[in-house]
């Protein structure tokens, strides 16, 4: 599985072909350490920015809801702020979002792994195909098993 380097870095990809265990991304989080709410993003600094995003709610009994990759994050979080199938889970103690900047070669990789592994609750329409080959990645907030 090749290390995956953030799209901020020039890092040479390696193998670590004996070595299945999900990578640690860099998913974004506001300056106090809190992931952001889904309706309170700032979208402006994401507009043209590559990535691979994935929401959630919170509450009781928290759950994936979407998750995917895209060549402009701003209009990728905007359409799911708007979208009244995600929207209806704000209400289950709110929805939330990360992204993380990783190269466009990856990225269909990791959002496979995500959908796969996640099984968020909305299927995404633009998920990569099954065929594509997954790599593990640590969803937000987690060094260990997901939800």
């Amino acid at each position: 599985m090749p290390t995956i380097p953030n799209a901020e870095q020039d890092m040479t990809i390696h193998s670590q072909e004996s070595d299945d265990s999900p990578q640690d991304l860099n998913w974004v989080r506001s300056s106090t350490g809190y992931f952001y709410r889904l309706i309170k993003i700032d979208q402006r600094p994401l507009k043209e920015q590559s990535g691979v995003f994935v929401i959630w709610h919170a509450g009781p009994e928290p759950r994936w809801v979407f998750t995917g990759h895209t060549d402009d994050l701003a209009t990728a979080l905007e359409t799911a702020a708007n979208n009244p199938e995600i929207m209806k889970f704000e209400t289950q103690g709110g929805l939330y979002a990360s992204w993380c900047l990783i190269r466009k070669e990856y990225q269909t990789g990791v959002a496979r792994f995500m959908i796969d592994h996640l099984k968020p609750l909305i299927e995404n329409q633009n998920a990569p195909e099954s065929s594509v080959v997954p790599i593990p990645v640590f969803p937000p907030g987690s060094r260990g098993p997901a939800l």
